[in-house]
């Protein structure tokens, strides 16, 4: 009996040992992706150090697609990076930006999405902090989001069960499912893959619900950084028919209004934008493509420089 549970023993410090070396090698390689929708935007901020730039872009999957970060360079003369975290809510987004923060400088311009689902926690897909999982205090901040349990946490490639995409990626055997060309953060959605509309546009009415917690974050943030950086939040295009079927739209306003005139930061409104009623530019009823993006940002770089924002 004594036997069979040192064999025991022996042979579950293999397997954990195994696993351990498994996890290692497949976290080092996921942390060297660059074209990936989820991983690279952590993978540049976590291991580059001091980064020059002098202007951001935040907010969720429409931040990441609506703003390229190469037009509003060339146009407005700053560096920017966008910060744009896919599915990420409020919560999300603070958690990309207290990283980056973290190792760099704040910047001098942000550039804030706001939409009509902006106001709501969340953090995204949760395999996107896997790699990231060394870091003790990433992983704890990471951890405040998604409530990773016991095993996700401490126990070697058990957070990898159910992805294997990323496990054939991180061992060098297929390609990731999300592998996409970002520029800078910024991920352009091909105009190949054409329109489609989703569940939301189908609906004869969305009706704005937004989280007090979400709300508190935010403002939370603009309290902090107003006074050191210009701020300037931006409602960027959806498609006309997301706009009609709001039935509180007019308290959206309201709430954003609102929070713009307490920090006096500036605020411009482009979802009754001509933009707005070209399905050829949009790829979906909530997010643009390439072509979309950059026809947008090369309107909004204008804009801010015949507002005299940065000056």
């Amino acid at each position: 009996m004594k036997k069979f549970i040192k064999i025991l023993i022996i042979f579950g410090l293999w397997i954990f040992g195994l696993a351990t070396v498994a996890d290692f090698v497949i976290s080092k390689n996921l942390r060297k992706i660059k074209d990936s929708v989820a991983l690279s935007g952590w993978n540049y901020i976590l291991s580059n150090k001091n980064l020059k730039h002098n202007a951001i872009i935040m907010g969720d999957s429409r931040g990441m697609e609506h703003y390229n970060p190469v037009i509003l360079d060339s146009l407005l003369h700053f560096d920017f990076y966008n910060l744009g975290i896919e599915g990420g809510r409020i919560s999300g987004q603070m958690l990309k930006y207290n990283t980056y923060r973290q190792f760099n400088r704040q910047p001098d311009i942000i550039i804030y999405e706001i939409n009509h689902s902006s106001m709501c926690l969340g953090s995204g897909p949760r395999e996107q902090f896997f790699p990231h999982f060394h870091n003790r205090h990433f992983l704890e901040q990471a951890n405040k989001l998604c409530n990773f349990s016991i095993f996700e946490m401490y126990m070697p490639l058990y957070r990898y069960a159910g992805y294997p995409a990323l496990i054939q990626a991180g061992m060098g055997l297929g390609e990731i499912n999300n592998r996409a060309d970002l520029t800078k953060g910024y991920y352009p959605v091909p105009v190949s893959r054409g329109f489609y509309r989703n569940t939301e546009e189908k609906q004869n009415e969305i009706s704005i619900n937004a989280d007090s917690t979400a709300i508190y974050l935010f403002k939370n943030f603009l309290s902090q950084v107003h006074q050191k950086s210009k701020i300037i939040l931006v409602y960027s295009p959806v498609y006309i028919e997301i706009t009609e079927n709001i039935r509180n739209i007019d308290k959206l306003y309201q709430m954003y209004d609102g929070i713009a005139k307490q920090y006096d930061i500036t605020i411009l409104y482009y979802n009754k934008d001509s933009i707005c009623c070209d399905s050829t530019l949009f790829v979906n009823v909530n997010h643009l493509n390439e072509k979309g993006a950059n026809l947008f940002t090369t309107k909004l770089a204008h804009d801010i420089d015949s507002l005299k924002f940065l000056h």
